[in-house]
């Protein structure tokens, strides 16, 4: 085994997990992430609670 070979396998495992690991977990961490961004996202056919609404 090369020392060259040896990070290349260690690595493989790492985004071959991000690439194809548990979907269910990924799209809830995507989500969370977009609820830090834009906390307040409700869909337009919803009318906004009164305290919610834009100034």
């Amino acid at each position: 085994m090369d020392l060259e070979t040896i990070p290349k396998i260690q690595r493989l495992p790492l985004s071959s997990n991000r690439m194809t690991g548990n979907t269910a977990t990924t799209t809830r961490k995507r989500l969370r992430e977009r609820q830090r961004d834009s906390p307040i996202k409700i869909p337009r056919t919803t009318p906004l609670p009164i305290e919610m609404q834009p100034k």
